[in-house]
């Protein structure tokens, strides 16, 4: 069994016009987030449904728990809310449960069709990652269309075009990461997120100096983030890893432009 619990990153290694780029996506990424209450104590008289977001809240993370009653839920009700499918495929995700996730998302889909459009967001994260880990190509492809779909809804959610950027980039597509990123750029200019993976698309693709410069800035950018940054970024994680997926994003930014200053030095500007 692969178990992803704690590892919440993961750098892409790729050799491509000779040179080596990182790129790092946090796989408890960008989508919705239902726990925004806090609780002191959890009220005994809350639906198993309720209990289940309380302990899937930073306040009071309890994966375990968090699990347990959204599968009670389920039990008593397969149509009893409309998040809990959805919500009991995210912690698969996270615990690197794919195929499982794969079957609520399915589940999702099959009680409350569309209802929730980040449905589509989370079958192209868990594509994508099965994809890459359980090395099935063709996983790209469906988490693309995924990504695209969601797109339909949404179509200049920055977080969204940043995975999509993240799925060319694992295909070598690095022309369609560039088409992927430029309906956001401008809305997004001190995006250190989507300013690292615009580099990386202009480092592949021959314009290495342009690429210096999105990534030194990007890099610039990231010393001013602060944990909550991060977790804004990617809720429904444990909190404890905040700090260090914050460090670990910092390292890969100055990773990338390392490489990208090391090209221009060498060849010059392409």
């Amino acid at each position: 069994m692969i178990t992803l619990k704690n590892k919440f990153y993961y750098i892409f290694t790729y050799l491509a016009l000779f040179v080596v780029a990182l790129v790092i996506t946090f796989y408890g990424s960008r989508y919705f987030n239902s726990t925004d209450q806090i609780y002191v104590d959890i009220p005994k008289d809350l639906t198993s449904f309720e209990k289940a977001e309380f302990y899937f809240s930073a306040a009071n993370y309890d994966l375990v728990k968090a699990r347990s009653f959204y599968e009670a839920a389920i039990r008593e009700n397969p149509r009893g809310n409309s998040l809990q499918w959805y919500q009991l495929a995210r912690i698969n995700f996270i615990q690197g449960e794919f195929d499982t996730s794969l079957h609520n998302l399915g589940m999702q889909v099959w009680y409350f069709g569309d209802t929730i459009h980040n449905v589509h967001y989370m079958y192209g994260l868990v594509y994508g990652f099965r994809a890459d880990m359980l090395n099935r190509e063709k996983d790209f492809d469906l988490a693309a269309e995924h990504f695209l779909r969601f797109l339909e809804y949404d179509k200049y959610n920055p977080w969204a075009r940043i995975d999509l950027a993240w799925i060319y980039f694992s295909q070598r597509n690095f022309e369609q990461m560039v088409n992927a990123l430029v309906p956001v750029y401008e809305q997004e200019q001190d995006n250190p997120w989507l300013l690292n993976m615009y580099g990386l698309a202009l480092l592949n693709t021959g314009e290495s100096k342009r690429a210096v410069d999105y990534l030194t800035k990007a890099a610039e950018l990231s010393l001013d983030l602060v944990p909550a940054d991060w977790a804004a970024v990617y809720p429904g994680n444990d909190p404890k890893d905040y700090q260090a997926g914050l460090d670990e994003f910092i390292v890969a930014l100055n990773l990338n432009l390392a490489v990208a200053q090391g090209r221009v030095e060498k060849d010059g500007n392409n």
